[in-house]
């Protein structure tokens, strides 16, 4: 009888215990109304590269939905860095049949009233694209992976962006 206790006991303390430290834990969500007030509410400094300025105008669109925003609270500087490499070569004729973009973005969010930095860090994103003996085809299809690793990248500063003004 006292075995069958124990047994039921068991997982009744397991669940408390489990309770006790999660209970520390807080789980804000990032698409709060606060939290997206608070987005609407960041800049984003101009740049002067091309796929920098994919990266950014994709930020301002997951910030604010297109619409620049003048005099915010909230600004956010980038530092774009793009590189391509090859990733299949064909053994027989040694050319690449298909190569890689990474576009690296450190990225620096400040609050503009007093100057405090509120979060930095670096996003990566990578695309992959065909290479064919057509060198136009091959300069498109390496935009168009700039442009897709550009648009990862910046949803993944907007993510970071969130989480550190969540708790604001």
């Amino acid at each position: 009888m006292l075995s069958k206790v124990k047994i039921h006991i068991l997982p009744i303390l397991g669940a408390l215990l489990l309770g006790l430290v999660l209970s520390g834990c807080q789980v804000r969500p990032l698409n709060s109304p606060s939290t997206m007030m608070a987005l609407k509410n960041v800049t984003v400094a101009p740049v002067n590269e091309r796929v920098a300025q994919q990266v950014r105008n994709r930020l301002i669109f997951g910030l604010t939905g297109g619409k620049g925003n003048d005099g915010a609270r909230y600004s956010v500087k980038l530092k774009v860095s793009t590189s391509s490499s090859t990733a299949i070569v064909r053994q027989i004729t040694a050319e690449p049949t298909a190569s890689n973009v990474t576009v690296g973005v450190n990225y620096t969010l400040t609050d503009t009233e007093t100057n405090a930095v509120i979060t930095k860090g670096k996003r990566v994103g990578v695309a992959a694209y065909d290479r064919t003996t057509q060198n136009f085809a091959n300069l498109r299809s390496q935009r168009n992976a700039e442009n897709r690793a550009a648009k990862e990248a910046a949803e993944q500063i907007r993510i970071a962006i969130a989480t550190a003004l969540s708790g604001r």
